[in-house]
């Protein structure tokens, strides 16, 4: 059965994709909601959707914990959850680093999520402030701010 692909984005992107969309309208079909793709149910998502998280090189409870109850790894609520637990329970960094490659390996290899683009992180101040913040981790400890 041949049928077109379905790919969902939002609106406010659009015009990032006009070029791409113009050339496959043999094979893709469009769908441009607001509604972020993991909100939906899985038989009323897209083929393909366009999302946004930081799970390169952090290994932040909370996005960790937001990322896995969005499905971006591509595991089930049940093995997100089982996943997590697993995760909590590592009694050392290695082991918990480990786990987070070999998810993100995993995700790779499934295509559950696939790198189209990376962000810079930029932190600015004036000359009375110090700022020690790590390039590759999008929070803001504030801790390493530090008055000169």
């Amino acid at each position: 059965m041949n049928r077109k692909i379905s790919i969902h984005t939002n609106p406010v992107f659009k015009k990032n994709w006009e070029e791409f969309l113009n050339l496959h309208k043999d094979i893709v079909e469009p769908s441009w909601s607001e509604t972020v793709v993991m909100q939906l149910p899985l038989d009323q998502r897209a083929d393909v959707a366009f999302g946004y998280t930081d799970v390169a090189f952090n290994s932040s409870i909370a996005i960790l914990s937001y990322s896995l109850k969005q499905g971006y790894f591509g595991l089930s609520p049940n093995d997100s959850d089982l996943w997590f637990k697993k995760f909590l329970a590592q009694k050392d960094r290695e082991s918990q680093i480990e786990l987070i490659n070999q998810l993100h390996f995993n995700a790779l290899k499934n295509c559950s999520i696939y790198p189209i683009g990376t962000s810079p992180y930029i932190a600015v101040s004036n000359k009375s402030w110090k700022v020690t913040l790590n390039p590759y981790f999008a929070a803001t400890p504030l801790w390493l701010i530090r008055k000169i």
